[in-house]
């Protein structure tokens, strides 16, 4: 037997049939920004009963989000990542926080510097590298 699928919108907007589908695309799009928020970085429930402490909460979590979605422009762009099964455009924000935020790291200071070392077994090192020489604009 053959498989129908239909997809039908009805709308009394007046856009065309592109323009309708674009836009529901996009709400999908919409969508899973949201659910990123939600899940990803743990905003489920808001802390307070308070409406000004949820309301800067909030704030806050909008600022983080867009902090960690440059970082994952940026580890995309710079093509050091490590191999992946199909190709990415975007990285979800717990793939950047799990292997760019959390990363394994050890701090020195001597001689009036700052020493960054990475383990070398971190395959996503390089890609942490170029992403802050990308943001640091080096």
């Amino acid at each position: 037997m053959p498989e129908i699928e239909l997809n039908m919108w009805w709308t009394n907007l007046g856009w065309s049939d592109a323009d309708i589908i674009a836009s529901y695309h996009a709400h999908g799009e919409c969508k899973q920004y949201h659910s990123e928020i939600k899940t990803d970085m743990d905003v489920e429930r808001l802390p307070s009963g308070k409406f000004k402490t949820n309301a800067l909460v909030l704030d806050l979590t909008i600022l983080a989000f867009n902090i960690l979605r440059i970082i994952g422009y940026y580890s995309v762009r710079t093509g050091s990542a490590p191999k992946t099964k199909r190709p990415v455009k975007r990285r979800r924000i717990r793939t950047v926080i799990d292997n760019l935020i959390r990363l394994a790291g050890h701090l020195t200071k001597h001689a009036g510097r700052v020493i960054m070392s990475l383990g070398r077994s971190n395959a996503w090192r390089l890609n942490f590298l170029d992403v802050l020489n990308a943001i640091a604009g080096t």
